[in-house]
């Protein structure tokens, strides 16, 4: 084999004839793990390789490990609506295993720095002219202004200038 590991499934049974070519093994390299996920098209353009990001495991809470962008899909997977991205981790312990369920956390920026962001709830639709607004509350009158829409985050989405 080309690097240290163990094997993770047989592929042939005992007495079974193989040919040249053939996969009997599949090898797994417990000191460097891949974390296979989907990225929707609406973020897939801020996603970069070599981005760094956090990994979390569920089966061991309160640890964070680090990640880092390996490979970005450019075609999308029809199945899911999403474009495929690996996130490489450095193993750490014995305890991490092949096949664990994983929650990546990126990092993206805003555009210029400058959004404010808003409970999606806030942002609303025109479905006559598409136009995306929210109320604001001003002067002891409420006011519905237009707005233009960022990046979507955990705590609502970014409203940009202009």
């Amino acid at each position: 084999a080309p690097f240290d590991g163990f094997i993770s499934a047989r592929e042939i049974d005992e007495f079974e004839n193989v040919i040249s070519g053939q996969s009997i093994f599949t090898l797994v390299d417990p000191g460097e793990l891949k974390v296979n996920l989907g990225i929707p098209e609406s973020l897939i353009t801020r996603v970069r390789e070599g981005e760094a990001i956090s990994v979390k495991l569920e089966s061991l809470p309160g640890q964070e490990l680090s990640g880092v962008v390996s490979e970005v899909g450019v075609a999308l997977d029809t199945s899911t609506g999403t474009y495929p991205v690996t996130v490489k981790i450095s193993n750490p312990s014995p305890d991490i295993l092949p096949g664990m369920a994983a929650e990546v956390t990126f990092t993206f920026g805003f555009a210029g720095g400058t959004g404010l962001i808003v409970p999606t709830s806030a942002l609303l639709e025109d479905i006559q002219t598409g136009e995306r607004y929210i109320w604001i509350f001003s002067d002891g009158t409420v006011k519905r202004r237009q707005v233009k829409t960022g990046a979507l985050v955990t705590e609502g989405i970014e409203i940009i200038p202009g």
